[in-house]
């Protein structure tokens, strides 16, 4: 799976920020590609969950009160199993 040169933005309806407003949960998949992608968000600019092998990042531009990237989901009850993560030209901005 391929995703490039796109531009993604979490807007709300309401005064409040918005919620749980993951850019990209990558989980469970083989062979993905993020490149070339603006995200404003307000939780996780990337998140790789359990299952994620081969996964490359580049050129990706991040902003909005965000925890980053994550790896993992902690807390469940399974171990996750991330292998084979590749981040290059990454910007992260307004990390919390």
């Amino acid at each position: 799976m391929n995703y490039a040169s796109l531009t993604m933005d979490a807007a709300s309806k309401s005064t409040n920020l918005p919620k749980n407003t993951d850019g990209f949960d990558v989980g469970e998949s083989t062979y993905t590609t993020i490149k070339d992608v603006k995200i404003t968000n307000y939780d996780d600019y990337i998140a790789f969950k359990g299952g994620c092998n081969y996964v490359t990042v580049d050129g990706v531009t991040c902003s909005g009160a965000s925890h980053g990237l994550s790896v993992g989901s902690p807390g469940k009850t399974n171990p996750d199993t991330v292998k084979n993560i590749y981040v290059t030209n990454a910007i992260m901005n307004d990390l919390v």
